[in-house]
């Protein structure tokens, strides 16, 4: 089901007016007509009650709300956690060891950040614990002198 069709039957569930409905968003009233139709015929029930003033939820209608309001939560929480991965998509965790400096490695990062976006956190740690760091998916990368092999 299209979530415009369900924003629409829920803010015609709650404002009850077709002209209200239609003002706020931004549709023609025979738009929301048709897409509270194509939803009942979907479902083979009518989901309003309609007469030439007013136009109340079916016994229907309140059970289809419940579940739309809850659709349209989930698929906020979904784009919310889609938009957090693309942020986190977007930035790198670089290990490096206090040192790093002296190789020149430093403008050579700060390029990056300006030529790609990316946002970059570095942590600064001995050889050993950055190691650690990358086994635990904890840095996605890292400078380091040589670790002997702790096996």
């Amino acid at each position: 089901m299209d979530s415009e069709y369900l924003k629409t039957f829920v803010t015609l569930a709650k404002e009850k007016n077709y002209t209200q409905v239609a003002d706020s968003l931004y549709i023609s009233q025979s738009s929301i007509t048709k897409r509270i139709q194509k939803i009942e015929k979907q479902l083979g029930v009518n989901l309003f009650n309609r007469n030439t003033k007013s136009v109340e939820l079916s016994k229907y209608g309140y059970i289809y709300l419940e579940y739309a309001e809850k659709i349209l939560q989930l698929e906020q929480e979904c784009l919310k956690k889609i938009d957090q991965a693309v942020v986190h998509d977007n930035s790198l965790i670089i290990g490096s060891i206090p040192s790093i400096g002296q190789y020149g490695i430093s403008k050579e990062i700060t390029n990056f950040i300006k030529d790609t976006g990316v946002e970059i956190k570095i942590i600064t740690e001995p050889s050993g614990k950055l190691e650690n760091l990358l086994h635990s998916n904890q840095c996605d990368f890292a400078f380091i002198r040589e670790v002997k092999d702790r096996k």
